[in-house]
């Protein structure tokens, strides 16, 4: 399976068989997901994956409290905002509607809606669960960091030929799952995870997904989103320009007073993209640069003392100099750094 296939294919199942699931195939999965980044390598996730007896005793434990009303345990994070505005709370609602809808039960049957959602206490059945365990002293990126962890656990467990359930629902029974897992005190429940083989007898609705224009904005640097320009510096005394790409089209004015020499001395050197003539501004101060060095021929009249493409004098400014062991003569990238020109 590949990359593509593992993350289509991946989606929360509400329906697992009662398949043992081998232990070196969950410690094969969890060995892997540890290469999840995160920031600094915190690694800010804590995981306990229960099964057997200790994942029944949970499960019973779960059961009953539902069946006896209790009160959910205080949340120790907010799930969704109060106010869910525009446009999530419109894919929620339809989320609501596509599962309930293909389980056949209405908008306003808050009694077949709480027997549906039970199964979330049963982990679907599923004879795995792994809760996700987050320090409650840390920040929103380790959160995010922890969001990453997951999804890479959930994609190698479809290498495994096995599906999963996310479930923040076990955050309302975190003092049910505490009692059985006895987690140290500086640790919050943020979800629990579901994990087996695929009951294929049970229903399920796959949910779609927003147009790629509603979550995704490609900021490509060129009006009408043509490609970039290549940028040029041509120099006098050198047989063949150096072709400058940049990464982005932010501080390209057009016709401004001024334009940036990459090297030093000479005259007639500036800058330009197809034709017209740009100046380089970076009111921020530097403008990254992946700079190709094209090879060719020398020619007799080319002066001795002249700096080569690839070597700028030593007065001049280091943008244009490639990494230590990069030849000149052969092709080679590099990331450099514009001094700015003109500063407004």
């Amino acid at each position: 399976m590949n990359v593509y296939e593992a993350v289509t294919s991946r989606r929360a199942v509400r329906g697992f068989t009662d398949q043992p699931v081998p232990m070196e195939v969950l410690k094969r999965v969890l060995s892997a997901a540890a290469w999840a980044p995160s920031g600094s390598n915190l690694q800010p996730w804590r995981i306990y994956v229960v099964t057997g007896e200790p994942l029944a005793e949970i499960k019973r434990r779960a059961g009953a409290r539902l069946a006896a009303g209790d009160p959910w345990d205080e949340r120790e994070y907010e799930m969704y905002p109060a106010d869910l505005k525009s446009p999530y709370r419109e894919r929620r609602s339809a989320f609501g509607r596509e599962r309930y809808g293909a389980l056949g039960v209405a908008r306003d049957d808050w009694e077949s809606r709480q027997r549906a959602a039970a199964g979330n206490w049963q982990c679907f059945g599923a004879p795995v669960a792994l809760f996700c365990y987050i320090d409650r002293d840390l920040g929103l990126p380790q959160w995010a960091d922890v969001g990453m962890y997951l999804q890479t656990v959930m994609l190698l467990l479809r290498e495994e030929g096995l599906h999963s359930c996310p479930q923040m629902s076990w955050s309302v029974y975190r003092e049910t799952v505490a009692d059985v897992l006895h987690p140290p005190e500086e640790l919050m429940l943020f979800c629990g995870l579901s994990i087996g083989f695929e009951d294929v007898r049970a229903d399920y609705n796959r949910t779609g997904r927003a147009p790629l224009d509603e979550t995704v904005t490609f900021v490509t640097g060129t009006a009408n989103g043509h490609e970039a320009p290549v940028v040029s510096a041509h120099r006098s005394g050198c047989p063949h320009p150096v072709a400058v790409k940049l990464r982005t089209g932010r501080g390209l004015r057009r016709n401004r007073s001024r334009s940036y020499r990459p090297f030093a001395g000479g005259a007639g050197r500036r800058v330009h993209a197809g034709g017209p003539h740009w100046t380089v501004v970076w009111p921020g101060g530097r403008l990254r640069l992946s700079c190709t060095w094209r090879d060719a021929p020398a020619t007799g009249s080319q002066r001795q003392d002249a700096p080569q493409a690839g070597s700028p004098r030593r007065d001049a400014p280091q943008a244009a100099s490639p990494r230590r062991g990069a030849s000149a003569a052969g092709s080679s990238r590099f990331a450099g750094r514009l001094p700015v020109s003109s500063r407004r």
